[in-house]
C-alpha cells in the first residue's frame, strides 16, 4: 500500500491546462521532492491533493482511501495535512495558544457541551497542552511559547506551522517551500526534524526550490514542468536527467549547474 498515490490528476483553469495527467506515488517512511520552475503546477497539485480544489479529472488516494473531492477537512481527519508557502499564524494569538487551536477532537468546540459543563472538556484541554509544549520543545520555540506570534521571525513562523500540523498526528505531510527564505542554520534545523519524524514513521512530500535542500533530503524526486510529471526517480538520477536540467536546472556549456 501506498501512503499517498495520484492517478492521472488533472486540472483547468478556464482554458488553461494547470496540472496534467499528473500521476505520482509516495510510500509510507519515505521523503519524496516535488520540483519545477514558477508556474510548473506544483500548488495547484497541492491544493487539490489536500482538498482544497477538486480535479477534474482523475483519482488521489490516502493510505488506499479514494479523497477525491473530498473536503479539506476530511483529509486532515484521515491523517494528511499541509503547510504553506507563507505562513500565517494568528497575530494576537501566542505561540503556544496557535499550536491550541490546531488540536483536533476537542470535546469543548461544541456549545452544548460547554453549557452542559463536560468533564472531559478540562481533560482534552490539559492533554493539548502537553502535546502542544512537547512539540514547541522539539521546534525550540518553548522559550517563546508565551509571546505573541506576532512576533516571531519569518523562520520560526515556518517552525510554528509545522509544530501546528504536528497537533492533528497527522502520517503524511506535504510541505510547501518548509525551507524558503530561512537562514542555513534554520533550513538545517528544518531538515533535521523532518528525517526524525520520518524515523518516527511519517511520510513526506515536498514543493522547495533550494536543489541542496531537496537532494540531500529525498528518497525521490518528481519533476513537474508545464503542468506534467516530465521526470522522477532517485536525486542522483535526477540530476543528470537531459529533460529535467532543459527544463528546469539548466545547464552552462554543456555541465549540469547543480
Amino acid at each position: 500500500m501506498t501512503a499517498l498515490r495520484t492517478e492521472h490528476v488533472s486540472k483547468h483553469f478556464g482554458g488553461f491546462e494547470v496540472v496534467r495527467d499528473c500521476s505520482i506515488e509516495v510510500r509510507p517512511s519515505e521523503i519524496v521532492g516535488l520540483i519545477g520552475p514558477n508556474g510548473a503546477g506544483k500548488t495547484t497539485l497541492f491544493n487539490i491533493i489536500s482538498g482544497a480544489l477538486a480535479p477534474d479529472q482523475g483519482e488521489i488516494l490516502v493510505d488506499g482511501t479514494n479523497v477525491t473531492g473530498w473536503r479539506s477537512d476530511r483529509v486532515v481527519r484521515l491523517g494528511l495535512i499541509r503547510t504553506h508557502q507563507i505562513p500565517r499564524p494568528f497575530p494576537k494569538l501566542s505561540v503556544i495558544e496557535n499550536c491550541l487551536v490546531a488540536a483536533p477532537h476537542q470535546t469543548g468546540e461544541s456549545i452544548w457541551a460547554v453549557w452542559r459543563r463536560d468533564r472531559r472538556i478540562p481533560q482534552e484541554e490539559a492533554a493539548a497542552e502537553q502535546v502542544a509544549w512537547s512539540n514547541l520543545h522539539r521546534l525550540k520555540l518553548d522559550r517563546l511559547a508565551n509571546e505573541p506570534a506576532s512576533t516571531l521571525s519569518g523562520g520560526q513562523r515556518k517552525l510554528l506551522e509545522l509544530g501546528r500540523c504536528l497537533m492533528a498526528d497527522p502520517s503524511v505531510l506535504l510541505l510547501d517551500e518548509p525551507v524558503a527564505g530561512v537562514t542555513a542554520a534554520l533550513a538545517d534545523q528544518i531538515g533535521t526534524l523532518i528525517q526524525a519524524l520520518r524515523d518516527e514513521g511519517r511520510t513526506f512530500l515536498i514543493v522547495e526550490h533550494k536543489m541542496d535542500f531537496i537532494m540531500r533530503m529525498c528518497d525521490r524526486v518528481y519533476v513537474m514542468a508545464n503542468g506534467a510529471i516530465i521526470a522522477n526517480g532517485e536525486p542522483s538520477v535526477i540530476r543528470s536527467d537531459e529533460s529535467v536540467l532543459r527544463a528546469y536546472l539548466g545547464e552552462i556549456d554543456g555541465k549540469q549547474v547543480v
